[in-house]
């Protein structure tokens, strides 16, 4: 049985054949699995950015999962910075090393997709240097990612997943306004994948223990 999540799994699972897992709770089966004394999630992707703070219940030991996530437009996820990427004509993989190398970063007045472009022409005209005006666009996410922080709080310690994640520039930018270490696996990007496998493997187990081999669905998780 396939098992499928992220932020356009959705709409294409009946298609496949495939049980829908919300990236939510991939996310956080996944990581619970990982790090089992983890306190919050920073996720970052493409599209979407959220973050999961658990608490944890000191007489039962049960934990529960405040999530925080931003609304449907792309601002300080991973699509802002290819957008910041293609405008200086870098590869996508590259800022993030370049941003570490900022004196003075720049500071944006939006982190909207659609005009980071504009904001970064006007700084080239005005000779600022790539990596400063790398450097403010990763300061800009990480003060947008805080914002979302703010609204369930924050447990160490801290997993950074998505694909952003892989970024080295977005790492420090974000451990520089937390003033906390993140946890970054080297596959951090396919958290949400691994977690939607384990929900296929604990339901292929379930079935087989009780004599079927059918699946059942997984459109919420236990700590959702």
């Amino acid at each position: 049985r396939l098992f499928i999540t992220g932020s356009g799994g959705g709409p294409i699972a009946p298609q496949l054949g495939a049980k829908f897992v919300q990236e939510v709770n991939a996310v956080t089966m996944a990581v619970e699995k990982l790090h089992p004394d983890v306190g919050s999630v920073i996720e970052l992707g493409g599209q979407d950015a959220k973050i999961i703070m658990f608490k944890k219940n000191e007489e039962t030991g049960d934990k529960t999962a405040q999530t925080s996530m931003n609304d449907k437009c792309a601002a300080g996820t991973g699509r802002f910075l290819g957008s910041a990427a293609e405008a200086l004509l870098l590869n996508l993989d590259d800022i993030g090393e370049i941003s570490l190398k900022a004196k003075n970063p720049v500071r944006l007045t939006t982190v909207c997709t659609v005009f980071v472009e504009s904001d970064i022409m006007s700084y080239l005209a005005q000779n600022k240097k790539v990596e400063d005006i790398l450097g403010g666009v990763h300061s800009a996410i990480a003060a947008r990612t805080i914002s979302l922080v703010r609204r369930v709080g924050i447990e160490p310690e801290v997993t950074f997943t998505g694909g952003v994640s892989r970024n080295i520039g977005m790492v420090r930018a974000l451990e520089e306004k937390l003033g906390l270490k993140l946890n970054v696996s080297p596959d951090s990007h396919y958290v949400g994948a691994l977690g939607a496998s384990i929900f296929a493997l604990e339901r292929a187990q379930a079935g087989a223990s009780s004599g079927t081999h059918e699946v059942t669905g997984a459109s919420a998780g236990p700590a959702a």
